[in-house]
């Protein structure tokens, strides 16, 4: 019996080493599973741009209907949508009398609402010619952003559609709101090439204020949290919660102050998952 009575020993005593090691090896493995990838981004010392930005539709400077001097029937059509034009180009004959129907102004020719054999009015237009030379980006604005505007002032235009940004000219700021309860303020834009078109949407951001001397950090770095803002600083591939202040943000980048100092890691992905303290993984980012 006592051999019986040892023999359950041994195998009790196998089966907590045993346990305990299994135990001893999940902590290990659930200490390895704490370890965070992030990707990271060192703190810089410069200048913040505040910007504004406004959105404006492109609309004609200069345009003017054609309407018939009398009403009669096009004998001769001379023109089709598209097609530019010089004033007093004939781009039409009536009948009877054969009369000429002039381009009003130089432009291109819009609207064209008539073929030969239609019968026309002299009280309703058959097209429209719009200059499209030089054109206006309809522009608004509150009351309180009126002073970030003066005229001649130069503005940057961005168009989703066009590559590249093209400068306009502020031509006029109202002085009194449209039914909207806004102001507006034309700029106006030379456009030889009639790159641009009348109805396209352009985004114009204008400069507001300067913050110098701050340090920048990537926007997406910043975490709110009970209306305090805070980072991640990582010494040692540990992670430290870090309060920041806010001096001023834009889409990409922020400027900060607080316990944190040119130079210094912080991350920029992988945050959210992070606590104080926690151990972390430098990945790379895109290329």
């Amino acid at each position: 019996m006592k051999w019986k009575k040892a023999i359950g020993i041994l195998l009790f005593a196998t089966f907590v080493m045993t346990a305990c090691t299994n135990e001893k090896d999940q902590a290990e493995e659930e200490e390895e599973e704490l370890i965070t990838p992030v990707e990271t981004s060192q703190v810089e010392e410069g200048t913040l741009t505040i910007e504004q930005t406004f959105f404006g539709r492109v609309t004609p400077d200069r345009m003017a209907q054609v309407i018939p001097q009398n009403a009669g029937e096009i004998s001769e059509l001379n023109v089709e949508n598209g097609d530019e034009v010089e004033a007093n180009d004939v781009i039409a004959r009536t009948s009877p009398g054969n009369l000429a129907i002039e381009a009003p102004i130089d432009g291109t020719v819009q609207d064209l609402n008539v073929d030969e054999d239609s019968l026309v009015s002299n009280q309703e237009p058959m097209a429209t010619v719009i200059d499209l030379d030089s054109l206006n980006v309809s522009i608004q604005a509150t009351s309180e952003q009126l002073d970030l505007f003066e005229k001649d002032q130069e503005v940057t235009l961005n168009f989703s559609t066009i590559e590249d940004d093209i400068t306009g000219t502020i031509d006029n700021i109202s002085v009194k709101t449209d039914d909207t309860g806004l102001y507006p303020i034309t700029a106006t834009v030379k456009n030889e090439e009639h790159t641009l078109k009348p109805g396209m949407v352009a985004k114009i951001t204008i400069p507001e204020d300067k913050i110098k001397d701050a340090l920048i950090v990537p926007t997406e770095a910043i975490i709110e949290e009970n209306d305090k803002s805070y980072i991640y600083v990582i010494q040692d591939n540990t992670a430290h919660y870090t309060e920041v202040e806010v001096l001023g943000a834009q889409t990409e980048s922020t400027a900060i102050k607080g316990d944190v100092e040119k130079g210094a890691e912080i991350v920029t992905r992988g945050q959210l998952t992070l606590t104080d303290g926690g151990k972390v993984e430098v990945m790379k980012g895109e290329e």
